[in-house]
């Protein structure tokens, strides 16, 4: 049996340096795969913009599935995306993000991926 979790968190109120930060941001997700127990099967991409606000975009593919993020330093938000197909501490993924940023609001949702009785038909 398949079934996915799909963890999104929306933390606002992060201050714009931390949000531009790109070696913090590179860290926090090293962080992440190493506490979590994760495997990269890439090196960690992230991007940043040369526009309003110089937001980022980073992933990283996992054999587990993946972890993306977008920054928007100029509203103080950040939106993480984290799915894993295996066993994988959530609650510990989304506090080393919490703990790296200091987000004055946080709101997550998990979802779970992948209906059993429906996966190959």
């Amino acid at each position: 049996m398949l079934q996915g979790k799909h963890l999104l968190i929306d933390m606002y109120g992060v201050a714009g340096e931390i949000l531009s930060n790109r070696a913090l941001l590179l860290s926090t997700l090293n962080k992440v795969i190493a506490i979590a127990g994760l495997h990269s099967v890439a090196e960690p991409t992230i991007v940043q913009f040369n526009t309003r606000g110089h937001g980022m975009t980073g992933f990283v593919p996992l054999a587990e599935s993946h972890i993306a993020f977008h920054t928007y330093p100029e509203f103080g938000y950040i939106a993480i995306d984290v799915f894993t197909c295996g066993p994988t501490e959530i609650g510990a993924v989304q506090g080393i993000f919490e703990e790296a940023l200091s987000p004055k609001r946080l709101v997550n949702r998990l979802c779970f991926r992948g209906e059993p009785d429906t996966i190959g038909q």
